[in-house]
């Protein structure tokens, strides 16, 4: 008889202060010199470095190191007190004295109260912190400051001009108080804490040691898990000594060995780990790269990017020249931020390129957030916080909305020119500028600008750029100017190779929507939710998010197009009245889309339709409770409809025994702006909605197209991170879609394994399939497989067009190569380089990710392992895709597979022997190099 393997827990710790000595690993010489300089009586110790270091931990092992016989330790985090009052702040400081010291005897001391310290703070430091070092003499007072340097925010001016003040003249009345402050910037950069800290001694907490390294490695799992050298190495080489990212991947590799039983860590092991260690810690390393100025994230993304591009091409871009390839200017900032990053420890120097002499070259120091920084922050998106660096430039650019929206279009231009003059990376308006001068006609501007803007947001721009260049070529030729003017059209054809094509898929769309609703009777449901009675699958999910909301929690699930997140919303909805619930928990559900909210979302939109369907669901109720239904009804007359009224119903509810539950559908939409809900609204919202997941009478559940950290601003996602329990909604499983396609009754096996194949597990389209199939049934037609595949992908073809639309350009990108891999492109062309190998350990990430959101699947058997297109109904759309861009115009240029997204790739000319109805084997090498480039030049957003 077999017995389970007793549970292991994982040792290493994220997150939190290391407090345990056996846990702690380093750092000797640091403890030493704080020792030191405590036993010479030293007021002040300043303690330095970037955030995540470890300087909270350092903190939390000072007292063990040094001992209680003639200091005694008193902690203090200043993370919540920089904006706070001095009385509040000194109540609170006085309450951690007599609470961390009550074994001293200090429970005697009365506790000033923060009013009383409002109005005299003097009491403190002539009453209350006297009495406290009568009580520990002859011993030293230390108090350990974390977050200090939240007194030097911008939002802390009332605590520069009086805690710093006060404090100094506490050290300088009190000889054996001490200070231990720590601060995540160097000194030289707070100028509003440099007077404060001028006489202390101060030191960096870096990186550790490789000894120390390993020790945090090998030391909390020995016993139970054992790392192999090389895995060690790869380690090494991912974190290079960060303790907080050493903490975090092997926090992921424990788990993982305790996932699969295997309990020798191996260098593949640590490879596979990085992208879950990545996601287990998103919060961490944003709060880490949030430490720099924007110059600053600006450059780390674009040296992530260089240095990523000089793995794979013999060509060394320099991030200044990878600045330029998104459309950015280097401005002086930029230029000398490379130099502040290496000064501060983010980044360090590479060797010089011989033929460059004159220009810098750096890498991440630490490879694990060069990874993150690809997939979380690719320079085009971080490139968009440049707007902020000059509040000039964005008086003018609001005095240009303004003055456009007022219908003054000369003046507005001149304010976007002059905003564009004090930011010329003000990308909002020089796009601005680029409308009005398309609107003015004048060609020439809007085409410098929109091919600019291109380079950096290809989808916002490429409209307007084509317009300009048609505009642009139709002026030149009225001059007379043919060659420019058929330079513009090439240039036009080089972003959108078959410019008609977009009615073709329309007249198909309308086609495929009319034959859905001729199928009355189907069971198969197309661009709707799934009826609750035929509903399929989802049941880990829904016991996962049942159970979250049971506990008073809130989930947030993703997934791309057609994954089934609409359907999934409202069978959680209909599942209120059933026995799913355990206990006692009876949710009030309201079902809310964002993209429902008329004409456009807006913040007073939600609310209402909040309020709307909360009434609705009262009414609806087999008890109704008539006095909450008498204020919802009151609240919607009256127009006060908002999160603060609805946490005084929810509030109500849960006194009735019952919880409120918002189920949001498209939350993407609530995080988007349109012309009647701007910024400022939307940080409101997001303010709103955060109080809301605090309020335990209320609990949520979102659905979105990303990932909740992914779409939501830096400044609330750490808030909505505490809250949320993040779940994907991967493709139906092979049961889950055989179970939805035994609706109708195949005689065919091939028939529905083939089907299965087409759509490998993708909800919408294997509701599509059976829907077609189901009509073609009732028509008396029953397709064979060969029948049914070509069919079937006419009518799937608005859906992946929808689908494809949805993906960034790179995973376009990465996609096609592996259709022409697929097709045996290389074997044909055996002089070539395979990209997708050689490609693969680059962009690993990227399809991990592609295959977790069920568009790739992986053969881990081939050594090294394969990626493929997993629906074949995709993958025989995008053939048929590359097919489709092939030029028949006589004397022109070889484009057959060209992808529409190729800006800058010259194609080669056509010769007499190969005439463009027949594109040669021999020039398609060529193209497989454009691919592989233009997979280098473009970036992965977040």
């Amino acid at each position: 008889m077999s017995t389970a393997s007793p549970w292991k827990r994982n040792p290493y710790v994220i997150g939190v202060p290391i407090a345990d000595r056996q846990l702690f690993f380093g750092r000797e010489v640091l403890l030493q010199f704080i020792e030191d300089n405590l036993r010479q009586g030293t007021t002040m110790i300043l303690l330095y470095g970037q955030r995540r270091i470890g300087k909270s931990s350092v903190l939390a092992q000072i007292p063990a190191f040094i001992g209680s016989e003639q200091f005694c330790w008193v902690s203090f985090d200043w993370q919540n007190q920089g904006n706070r009052p001095l009385g509040h702040v000194l109540h609170a400081l006085a309450t951690a004295i007599v609470e961390q010291l009550e074994a001293d005897f200090l429970g005697t001391i009365p506790i000033p109260t923060a009013a009383d310290l409002t109005l005299t703070p003097t009491r403190f430091s002539q009453e209350f912190l006297p009495q406290v070092m009568t009580h520990l003499a002859p011993r030293r007072l230390v108090w350990l400051l974390d977050e200090f340097d939240v007194l030097a925010d911008d939002t802390a001016n009332a605590a520069i001009d009086q805690i710093l003040p006060y404090l100094n003249s506490l050290t300088a009345s009190s000889p054996r108080l001490h200070l231990i402050p720590t601060i995540g910037r160097r000194p030289e950069e707070l100028p509003t804490l440099l007077n404060f800290f001028k006489s202390a001694p101060a030191q960096e907490v870096g990186l550790l040691d490789e000894t120390s390294a390993i020790q945090l490695i090998t030391r909390p799992a020995i016993g139970l898990l054992q790392y192999e050298p090389a895995a060690i190495s790869a380690i090494l080489h991912l974190t290079a000594g960060h303790p907080y990212f050493t903490q975090v991947v092997c926090f992921n590799l424990f788990g993982q060995a305790r996932q699969h039983d295997r309990w020798t860590v191996t260098a593949a092991d640590v490879s596979q780990s990085v992208n879950r260690a990545i996601d287990s810690s998103r919060p961490g390393l944003t709060w880490f790269r949030d430490s720099l100025p924007i110059p600053e994230r600006v450059m780390f993304s674009a040296v992530a990017e260089a240095q990523e591009l000089a793995r794979t091409s013999s060509l060394i871009p320099s991030p200044i020249q990878r600045l330029k390839a998104c459309g950015i200017e280097p401005t002086p900032a930029l230029q000398q931020s490379g130099d502040r990053l290496v000064k501060w420890g983010f980044l360090e120097t590479m060797p010089i390129c011989k033929n460059d002499a004159t220009v810098a070259h750096y890498r991440v120091k630490i490879e694990f957030v060069r990874q993150w920084l690809l997939m979380a922050y690719p320079l085009t998106n971080a490139a968009w916080e440049l707007e902020r660096l000059s509040p000039e430039a964005q008086r003018w650019y609001d005095a240009a909305v303004q003055q456009q929206q007022a219908g003054d279009v000369p003046t507005a231009l001149q304010s976007y020119q002059q905003a564009l003059h004090h930011n010329p990376n003000h990308f909002s308006a020089g796009l601005a500028a680029a409308e009005l001068y398309l609107e003015a006609q004048d060609w020439a501007e809007a085409v410098s600008l929109y091919q600019r803007i291109f380079k950096l947001e290809p989808i916002r721009s490429q409209e307007g750029l084509i317009r300009s260049r048609l505009g642009y070529g139709q002026a030149l030729m009225q001059q007379g100017k043919v060659n420019l003017a058929r330079t513009q059209f090439l240039q036009v054809l080089d972003i959108e190779p078959q410019h008609s094509l977009a009615q073709h898929w329309l007249q198909r769309a309308e086609t495929q929507i009319s034959q859905t609703f001729l199928a009355a009777s189907n069971p198969f449901t197309v661009g709707q939710p799934a009826p609750i009675d035929r509903f399929v699958g989802r049941q880990a999910e829904l016991s996962t998010a049942i159970e979250q909301i049971e506990r008073g929690g809130h989930v947030a699930i993703w997934g791309g197009t057609g994954i089934g997140k609409t359907s999934f919303l409202h069978q959680l909805a209909c599942l209120s009245g059933s026995q799913s619930w355990r206990g006692n928990a009876h949710p009030v559900m309201v079902l809310v889309s964002c993209r429902h909210i008329m004409p456009t979302f807006t913040s007073q939109g939600f609310w209402l339709d909040v309020f709307e369907r909360l009434g609705d669901r009262l009414t609806a109720s087999s008890e109704p409770d008539f006095s909450l239904m008498q204020q919802v009804e009151q609240c919607l007359q009256q127009q006060s409809t908002s999160a603060q009224t609805l946490h005084s119903i929810a509030r109500q509810l849960a006194r009735h025994g019952k919880n409120l539950v918002l189920l949001i559908d498209d939350y993407d939409i609530a995080l988007q702006p349109n012309p009647s809900y701007h910024k400022a609204e939307i940080d409101w919202f997001l303010r709103e909605w955060v109080a809301a997941a605090a309020d335990p009478a209320i609990a949520t559940v979102v659905a979105s197209s990303q990932r909740l950290d992914q779409l939501c601003p830096k400044s609330s996602s750490a808030d909505l991170f505490r809250h949320y329990l993040l779940l994907p909604l991967p493709p139906f499983s092979v049961q889950e879609a055989q179970t939805l396609l035994d609706w109708v009754t195949l005689a065919d096996s091939t028939l529905q394994s083939g089907i299965l194949a087409l759509v490998d597990g993708n909800p919408a389209l294997l509701q599509l399939a059976g829907s077609f199939l189901y009509t073609e049934l009732r028509n008396g037609h029953i397709p064979t497989l060969q029948q049914f595949v070509p069919a079937f992908q006419q009518r799937a073809a608005p859906f992946l067009q929808a689908m494809w639309s949805q993906l960034h350009p790179q995973d376009q990108a990465l996609l096609q190569l592996l259709v022409l891999e697929s097709q045996g492109f290389w074997e044909r062309s055996p002089t070539v380089d395979r990209p997708i190998s050689a490609i693969s350990p680059q962009y690993e990430s990227a399809l991990m990710r592609l295959e977790a959101d069920g568009l790739l699947r992986q053969d881990r058997t081939a050594a090294p392992p394969r990626f493929s297109i997993a629906a074949s109904a995709l993958e025989g759309w995008l053939i048929q895709q590359l097919r489709s861009n092939r030029s028949n115009e006589p004397q022109s240029t070889l484009s057959w597979g060209l992808p529409p997204l190729l800006p800058t790739i010259q194609p080669l000319p056509m010769t007499d022997t190969n005439p463009p109805s027949q594109p040669s084997i021999s020039h398609l090498p060529s193209f497989a190099h454009w691919m592989y480039r233009f997979i280098q030049s473009i970036d992965r957003g977040a």
